[in-house]
């Protein structure tokens, strides 16, 4: 970029916004074991509304970030489900 030359201000779509809070969200419902399904329900949507705005022809890094953590959250949820099942079949084994 030449000098003197200003970048113009980067915009944000509505939804990589959406994605940005829904992953947010998701990352914290994830995160709380009783209500890992709210987790990856509202990963699933960050991530697809994630994908729509930084793959699509906005570029929206607020997208991106969505998508990332709304991963986050899908595998954490995912994490709580094999550990539950673990302690699970360990605690029947016991009986």
């Amino acid at each position: 970029m030449q000098q003197g030359m200003v970048q113009p201000p980067v915009k944000h779509t509505g939804l990589g916004t959406a994605a940005l809070i829904l992953g947010i969200i998701g990352l914290v419902m994830s995160a709380i074991v009783i209500l890992y399904f709210i987790g990856i329900i509202l990963g699933i949507l960050a991530v697809i509304f994630g994908g729509m705005a930084y793959w699509g022809a906005a570029k929206d890094k607020f997208g991106l970030a969505g998508f990332i953590m709304g991963l986050i959250a899908i595998i954490l949820a995912i994490v709580w489900i094999v550990v539950a099942a673990l302690v699970w079949s360990a605690a029947t084994s016991l009986i």
